[in-house]
């Protein structure tokens, strides 16, 4: 596949660089081609990729070993946001990390209390699953929550 000239703009730019386009259009090639030129003129360069999901990262890793050699692949980091960001506190912590991630039955537990306590404390009626939906629509929304 050969790139058009936006895209070719995009792997030789120098620094940071935004690729906004819509589905289908090459986008992922174009960042492939561009982590290759990285490694392959500078022998120190590292590249991180970052996407939204496993798949997609292992995708976008194997693609690059295949065109930059599998001799690269100490340079080569990819992942999700998180697993990445995990990967920060693993290092930053010497592999001991200050939090754990809740499992999903945990998540249960903690709801549970939170929802004894704001009855409790609070003497607010609410039913626990309201409580869980306030909770993931105060998440998505990064805390905003109207008030009815």
């Amino acid at each position: 596949m050969s790139l058009n000239p936006g895209q070719q703009q995009a792997v030789q730019a120098d620094g940071h660089c935004l690729i906004v386009a819509c589905p289908g259009s090459g986008k992922t090639h174009t960042l492939i081609k561009r982590a290759e030129r990285i490694l392959l003129e500078d022998p120190q360069a590292r590249v991180a990729m970052v996407t939204f999901t496993r798949a997609a990262a292992d995708e976008m890793r194997a693609r690059l070993l295949m065109q930059a050699g599998a001799r690269n692949a100490t340079r080569v980091t990819a992942g999700t946001f998180h697993s990445l960001a995990l990967q920060q506190f693993d290092r930053l912590g010497n592999g001991k990390r200050p939090f754990s991630i809740a499992t999903e039955a945990h998540s249960g537990i903690l709801i549970a209390k939170a929802w004894e306590l704001v009855v409790r404390k609070f003497r607010v009626r609410i039913k626990r699953d309201d409580l869980r939906r306030h909770m993931a629509y105060a998440k998505a929304n990064r805390g905003h929550i109207p008030l009815d």
